[in-house]
């Protein structure tokens, strides 16, 4: 402030001068002191107003897919802590890394593998000015399935004797889950593709020679792995069906012969199997019992 003051009149005594120097005095100090007070103001960017903290840069990436890499930067040195979730409210924190930095970078591990994760970065500094970034959000890549079913014919056993109607099944299970289950009869299919548990087919045996023949079992999942059980061998073993009949005729008592008293009738009789019996009849009536 610069006040200007003009003194009026001639001095004529002491008490006059005396009044003038003290007042030009008193204008000197207030000139002085308000001086001071627009120095003090100047640039006060200490005492209880530390600088604030500020971030940048913040970015977050799925390093693997069970994995997140987050970095960013800080306007001072500062600690470091992610905190994250797979919602808004995230609920949990990282580890904090109280080693005071300009230049952040955390990883948070053990996520789950193609899942959306929400998160926020923090930082504090040595005056304990706080910086928060805004929602990040990352989806975690989905861990490739590379693994294989396992399988293996469950019926008939192996070296098991076959006819008629017979079920062939299997056991089949994946760390993911198995898609579908081929069945195979001397490696052509058996059937169509069982795509649901418990996995299993209907195998009509007279469609096969009487011989030994080989099972198995082909397993894939969703991701085309596949697996082909262990042969399972087996022997069909079916019973021709006998669509001849035998043959027979009467040997004795010829024909037009005139008979008295006991008299044997006897037959001769043939099959391309086997005769099982033969009866005897007189006038159409059973004569004696079976001949077996």
């Amino acid at each position: 402030m610069n006040w200007g003051f003009t003194v009026f009149g001639t001095y004529h005594d002491t008490v006059k001068k005396s009044t003038a120097i003290l007042l030009l005095a008193g204008l000197a100090w207030l000139q002085a002191g308000c001086s001071g007070l627009v120095s003090a103001g100047a640039g006060n960017n200490g005492g209880g107003n530390p600088v604030p903290l500020t971030m940048s840069a913040a970015t977050a990436t799925a390093s693997s897919g069970t994995q997140i890499s987050a970095s960013w930067t800080t306007s001072q040195p500062a600690n470091s802590q992610v905190e994250y979730g797979t919602t808004t409210s995230y609920g949990s924190m990282g580890t904090l890394d109280s080693t005071m930095l300009t230049s952040h970078q955390q990883s948070l591990s053990g996520l789950t593998a193609g899942t959306t994760y929400h998160l926020r970065l923090h930082s504090t500094d040595a005056n304990s000015n706080t910086a928060v970034s805004g929602d990040l959000t990352v989806i975690t890549s989905a861990t490739p399935d590379t693994v294989a079913p396992t399988v293996a014919v469950s019926a008939p056993a192996a070296s098991a004797t076959v006819s008629g109607a017979v079920t062939v099944s299997a056991n089949a299970s994946d760390n993911v889950g198995v898609a579908s289950v081929q069945f195979q009869l001397d490696g052509a299919n058996l059937g169509s593709l069982d795509t649901a548990s418990p996995y299993s087919v209907s195998w009509t045996t007279t469609t096969a020679s009487n011989a030994s023949h080989t099972l198995r079992a082909i397993a894939k999942d969703a991701a085309g792995n596949s697996t082909t059980s262990a042969n399972v061998t087996v022997t069909v073993s079916n019973t021709t069906a006998d669509t001849t009949a035998p043959t027979v005729t009467i040997s004795a008592p010829a024909a037009s012969a005139t008979v008295s008293g006991a008299v044997t009738v006897s037959a001769n009789a043939s099959d391309n199997v086997g005769v099982a019996s033969v009866q005897f009849q007189l006038d159409g009536a059973n004569l004696g019992s079976l001949d077996t």
